[in-house]
């Protein structure tokens, strides 16, 4: 096997998007960060036990998104509008089109509104309502 073309095909991999792309970028970044506060420190046992800890930081962190990538591989993969672009896709393939909109459903009656409350100063028909409605 041709190491250099497996490399060259690898390198083709985009994997911006998506929790995956978006995790790893973020686990590569503190695994960066922090392995260069280890080295900055020039002791032997700082650096050690900060190689291990990310090996086992990233073992583990990999392991949980792998699990999540093969629950929902789109979602790992897709990000925003192309997530939303292809679920749009997936919904025209099962031949149903587009959804029509519903009509409104009421289940109770409209309350009714006194036009004289809604025109009068906020005070007075606070008044107003606090003392009820008038009889007759």
């Amino acid at each position: 096997m041709d190491i250099g073309s497996a490399l060259e095909r690898v390198g083709k991999i985009n994997l911006k998007g998506g929790v995956f792309g978006k995790l790893t970028l973020a686990v590569m970044a503190i695994s960066i960060l922090v392995s260069g506060l280890a080295y900055a420190t020039n002791n032997i046992y700082v650096i050690s036990a900060t190689i291990v800890l990310l090996f086992a930081f990233a073992f583990y962190f990999l392991h949980r998104l792998m699990n999540f990538t093969e629950k929902n591989p789109i979602a790992a993969i897709l990000d925003g509008s192309e997530f939303v672009a292809h679920e749009r896709i997936i919904h025209a393939a099962k031949n149903v089109g587009i959804l029509p909109p519903l009509e409104p459903t009421i289940d109770h009656p409209q309350p009714e509104i006194d036009r004289a409350l809604v025109e009068m100063d906020d005070e007075e028909a606070d008044k107003r309502m606090i003392a009820g409605p008038k009889n007759g």
